[in-house]
C-alpha cells in the first residue's frame, strides 16, 4: 500500500509547523540553602596543568572551618560568582596592568580547559588588586575538573602572584 505523495508533504508541512522551533532551558538552582558551596583557594594548591594558577580545592563550611572540596562524579558545580584578591606581600606590583582569569582544567589535558571569564585590571597604588565575576544564569564545571584562578602579571610574566580566590555555586546532578 502506497502513500499519495500529496498525504506525505501534508503531514510534514503539519509536523514542521506544529514542531517546537527552541528549546528554552528552566533555571537551575539550589533547591535547598544548605546546597550553596562556596569553594576556596588559599595560597597552596597549584592548578594542573597550568603552572601559575591555583586550584579552588577547600570548602568554607558555615561554622568557619574547612573541608577538601572536589566535585562529586555524576553532579557538576555550577558557578554562580567569583571574587579574586591578591596584595602587595603576595606579589602584586604597583599600578600595574594585570590579568585576573577564572577557568575551569582538566588536570591531565590542558588542551580540555576553557576560560569561564578574564578580566583586565591595574594594581592600585598601594599594590592590591581585585575582581568579582557574576554569573547569572550559572557555568556548570563537570566531575574531574578544576576550577582554577589565576593573576597574569602582563608586564612580568614571570612574577608568581599568589591570591585569594572564592567561587560561590552548588552542585546539581549532571545529566
Amino acid at each position: 500500500m502506497s502513500r499519495s505523495p500529496l498525504i506525505l508533504a501534508a503531514v510534514a508541512v503539519f509536523t514542521f509547523l506544529t514542531a517546537p522551533r527552541w528549546a528554552v532551558a528552566g533555571v537551575l538552582a539550589p533547591t535547598l540553602a544548605s546546597q550553596t558551596i562556596s569553594a576556596a583557594a588559599r595560597n597552596v594548591t597549584p592548578c594542573t596543568p597550568f603552572a601559575n594558577a591555583l586550584a579552588l580545592d577547600n570548602i568554607e563550611k558555615a561554622d568557619g572551618t574547612e573541608t577538601p572540596f572536589s566535585i562529586p562524579v555524576g553532579f557538576v558545580f555550577v558557578v554562580t560568582s567569583a571574587e579574586v584578591t591578591a596584595y602587595a606581600f603576595q606579589g602584586v606590583p604597583i599600578d600595574a596592568p594585570l590579568e585576573v582569569k577564572l577557568y575551569k582544567a582538566q588536570p591531565t589535558t590542558p588542551f580540555a580547559s576553557s576560560f569561564m571569564a578574564a578580566r583586565n585590571v591595574t594594581s592600585s597604588d598601594q599594590a592590591t588588586v581585585s575582581a568579582a565575576f557574576d554569573f547569572p544564569t550559572g557555568v556548570p564545571v563537570k566531575s574531574g575538573m578544576n576550577i582554577c584562578t589565576e593573576i597574569a602579571d602582563v608586564t612580568n610574566p614571570n612574577n608568581f602572584i599568589q591570591h585569594f580566590a572564592i567561587v560561590h555555586g552548588f552542585l546539581a546532578k549532571d545529566k
